[in-house]
């Protein structure tokens, strides 16, 4: 987990120099990380959680950034992870 901590700092701390290209790749870095956490393991929720968190933090980075591309794909995986999560719980998510 700890690569994943590191490239959301590196990823923070080149957004705020200005270096957002820089920043988007770390951020996606630890998105790709956390994926592949979550393929392993599918049932535990703090992986699940942490990667809802992080695809809705990316996705403002590139709203901000003005990539509508990147925002409906990751908002989509956002919407995905919820799906998930409400259909083990057996429950609805709003």
């Amino acid at each position: 987990m700890g690569i994943v901590v590191s490239s959301l700092l590196v990823g923070k701390s080149l957004q705020t120099s200005g270096d957002l290209a820089g920043a988007k790749k770390y951020y996606e870095d630890a998105l790709e990380v956390l994926r592949r956490l979550v393929q392993t393991n599918p049932d535990n929720d703090q992986w699940q959680s942490l990667l809802l968190k992080n695809v809705n933090e990316v996705s403002e980075f590139l709203k901000a950034e003005g990539d509508v591309a990147g925002v409906k794909k990751h908002y989509a995986e956002a919407l995905d992870i919820l799906r998930q999560q409400a259909q083990k719980e057996r429950t609805v998510v709003f």
